[in-house]
């Protein structure tokens, strides 16, 4: 064994963390995670082609058994989610039922391809003030790999299937021309926070101004973000006072070919980013400042209706202060257009009361 002074750097623990996870009917299931900051996308395929049943579980591999566990775990936890009395941030993608299964198979996944992950470098020392680029975020290389059974044996190999992307972007959505667009190159990442498969979420810079930025990783993927840039457009053209929502600064595009998959959108006043109502002890709070909040939520939902932005699924962690005590709607819900098709104009509406009931409710002032 050597005894060499770097030996203890030579064994350091690969830094993990997990990024999203997705499972299905026991047909497939992908983990995506960064391991020494590489970004690594496992796929399981389920060896059971049985087609009379709902679910796939019947396969007798490991990786059968491993596409099990994530969806077992993911419908425990949105059972958990839905019952009554669940106090859970609803910010959270994964829950910890899913979070300890995912990692848990993160370290089988490293495990058995512990030859390959071996190769992978320690996260070097961060550049004395280097600057993250947004672009650098959206692009990065990803190693594909798939977890299977090979001659009775798991084995963890490169991923040569190829795969679909189908471009659901909207051709109907345009932009405003008096805004700025602003290149990925020259947006700078300040504070990192969502990285999902579809898109990326962050605080950042551009020219020392701090902004809020939500942008897709390709123009395929433009569909939910293009929902959020839409209603931002509704809302800063309509100048209503009554609507506290952070304006729509600029849009972001790709730094190679111009196309826009992005936008930033102003902070709330003062340096409190982040201070969402949800987190707030509301029983030490003076009843006149909840009053004020109460006050300000009600005319901020019902002027976004009478401009035809609505939120879907409102909750109070969509709200944040700023340093005034004044609330703000950061974060207007996105939804699917397939969702969109199935709802009428009053069901949404409704939806959209009942959920600023709930949250007066929490404030104690309905």
């Amino acid at each position: 064994m050597s005894t060499s002074p770097n030996h203890e750097e030579e064994t350091q623990a690969p830094v993990i963390d997990l990024v999203e996870i997705w499972g299905g009917l026991g047909d497939t299931a992908t983990i995506i995670f960064d391991y020494n900051s590489k970004r690594i996308c496992v796929s399981f395929y389920s060896t059971d082609k049985s087609e009379n049943s709902k679910y796939r579980f019947n396969g007798i591999l490991e990786e059968d058994r491993l596409i099990k566990n994530v969806a077992m775990a993911m419908d425990s936890e949105c059972r958990t989610a839905d019952e009554p009395g669940y106090t859970g941030s609803p910010d959270r993608e994964c829950g910890s039922i899913v979070d300890d299964v995912a990692y848990k198979i993160i370290n089988r996944v490293v495990e058995v391809g512990k030859e390959l992950f071996n190769t992978i470098p320690p996260i070097e020392a961060p550049v004395l003030n280097g600057q993250i680029t947004l672009h650098s975020k959206l692009y990065r290389e990803t190693i594909d790999l798939v977890f299977k059974t090979v001659n009775g044996k798991p084995s963890v190999t490169k991923d040569n299937r190829q795969s679909t992307e189908f471009a659901d972007s909207d051709s109907s959505l345009r932009f405003d021309n008096d805004l700025p667009r602003y290149s990925s190159q020259e947006v700078l990442v300040s504070l990192q926070i969502s990285d999902e498969s579809d898109s990326y979420t962050a605080k950042v810079t551009i020219n020392e101004k701090p902004m809020y930025c939500r942008a897709a990783k390709s123009i395929s993927r433009l569909s939910s973000v293009g929902i959020e840039i839409s209603k931002l457009q509704k809302i800063r053209n309509a100048s209503s006072e009554h609507i506290k929502v952070p304006k729509l600064l600029g849009y972001v595009k790709n730094a190679l070919n111009d196309d826009i998959i992005g936008y930033v959108q102003e902070l709330p006043p003062g340096n409190r980013f982040g201070y969402s109502l949800g987190y707030i002890k509301i029983a030490e709070v003076l009843r006149e400042t909840r009053e004020k909040w109460a006050a300000q939520i009600c005319q901020t939902i019902d002027a976004l209706h009478k401009i035809g932005v609505f939120c879907f699924d409102l909750n109070r962690y969509d709200f944040e202060l700023d340093n005034q005590d004044n609330l703000w709607l950061t974060q207007i819900q996105r939804y699917s257009r397939a969702e969109q098709a199935l709802e009428d104009l009053t069901s949404v509406m409704a939806r959209d009361k009942l959920a600023v009931k709930k949250i007066l409710k929490y404030l104690e002032v309905e």
